[in-house]
C-alpha cells in the first residue's frame, strides 16, 4: 500500500499542473478489492500515477517519494 506521503505528493502535482497550465489531469487509481470472496482489480498495473493532457499533449507523470517498490 502507498504512503501518505506519495498520495499528498501526487495531490500537490496535480493541484500545480491544474493551476499552472491549460490541461486536464487526473489521478490514475490502480488497486483490488475484495466483495462477496471475489477479487475486483481496477486500472493496469504499471501505468502512470498521473495521466492528462497539456496543450494538446498526453502526459503520463510516475510519482516518487523514495520509499516503496520501483
Amino acid at each position: 500500500m502507498r504512503g501518505e506521503a506519495h498520495k499528498k505528493l501526487t495531490k500537490k502535482i496535480i493541484t500545480v499542473l491544474r493551476k499552472t497550465f491549460l490541461c486536464l489531469v487526473w489521478q490514475n487509481e490502480t488497486g483490488c478489492v475484495k466483495r462477496r470472496n471475489t477479487y475486483y482489480h481496477y486500472g493496469f498495473r504499471g501505468s502512470p500515477d498521473i495521466i492528462g493532457c497539456v496543450n494538446g499533449q498526453f502526459i503520463g507523470l510516475e510519482v516518487k517519494t523514495g520509499k516503496g517498490k520501483q
